[in-house]
């Protein structure tokens, strides 16, 4: 019932979708991209060397620093042409036209898409550094808070679960409007509560307070600062900890409704967890079973976005 009936939007390298559009005509094709997340996503995808008006194939691009100031400079592999100010225009137009982004996914280790570890080289043209490409290093500057992610690191199933959870949390913010009413604030935080301690306890406690007097601002200001908090409460994985917690306290909901044999079948479930026997899957559908077939009060547990943060055909948590 968490889950939003329409897609997020995900901006994405073109070459990762499999388009023949890097600098050697060939592709970077991530199979579970295109295989097992797209069905649940619709994907916008760009290739900002390409639309720049670089051919395919096209000479190589690499970023330097000439002269060790720190100005960084998209050029050539000759030296003989200078691209710095289109991309950078070009990733200005995007950002400006980027409201309806839940995600952006670019090519790892690209001279325009890495977010990191992209060679830089120096005066002398040693690539003695790494920074940002061109183009994603201008995006996150424009969307700091927009979820951002390397296809390449998607390949890692941690990373790949945090990931997803804040794309469908973003698109939820995108979807539900929560600025428009204390209303609606209320109610998507109400059903964030979990999902938010188990990233951030601290974060929990002051989103909390935050809200408990929506009468002293305009909802849209106590809106804004309750989305960069969330933003920021998201911004690290969850440790298996912190989950433990949260699966404990939503085991308290069934204390008075099982028998003594199943709530310790149960806490021994999420004991296995919590030392890393089983993975995240294994507690969460024991207690979504329970929380189903025994618990009669209202969806208030039932709806919480920790249950179902996206959607579960993904099989993210079977493997963490």
């Amino acid at each position: 019932m968490s889950i939003p009936h329409s897609k997020p939007k995900i901006a994405i390298s073109a070459c990762v979708m499999g388009d023949e559009v890097r600098y050697n005509g060939g592709h970077k094709r991530h199979r579970w991209v295109t295989d097992e997340l797209a069905p649940f996503v619709e994907f916008q995808k760009f290739c900002p060397e390409f639309e720049i008006g670089l051919g395919v194939p096209r000479e190589t691009i690499r970023l330097v620093d000439s002269h060790g100031d720190g100005v960084v400079q998209a050029v050539s592999h000759s030296g003989d042409n200078n691209v710095t100010e289109p991309m950078l225009a070009l990733a200005d137009q995007y950002a400006a036209n980027a409201p309806d982004w839940d995600a952006v996914i670019f090519m790892h280790k690209s001279p325009s898409c890495g977010m990191k570890d992209v060679k830089l080289y120096g005066p002398k043209g040693i690539p003695n550094e790494t920074t940002s490409g061109l183009f994603a290093g201008r995006m996150r500057q424009h969307l700091p808070f927009l979820p951002m992610e390397e296809a390449g690191r998607l390949n890692d199933h941690q990373i790949r679960e945090h990931f997803l959870t804040r794309v469908f949390v973003q698109h939820r913010w995108r979807m539900d409007d929560p600025a428009q009413s204390a209303k609606a604030l209320l109610s998507f935080h109400s059903r964030s509560k979990y999902l938010i301690m188990a990233y951030s306890y601290p974060a929990y406690q002051a989103l909390g307070k935050l809200l408990s007097d929506l009468t002293v601002r305009p909802i849209a200001e106590i809106a804004a600062d309750y989305y960069l908090g969330l933003c920021e409460a998201l911004s690290k994985p969850a440790s298996r900890g912190q989950i433990t917690n949260v699966l404990q306290h939503i085991q308290g909901y069934l204390k008075d409704n099982l028998s003594s044999e199943r709530r310790q079948s149960l806490r021994d479930t999420i004991d296995k967890y919590q030392a890393g026997r089983v993975p995240m899957i294994v507690p969460l559908t024991l207690l979504q079973h329970h929380l189903e077939t025994v618990w009669d009060d209202d969806a208030y547990i039932r709806n919480q976005y920790f249950l179902n943060p996206y959607p579960e055909a993904l099989g993210l948590r079977n493997t963490i």
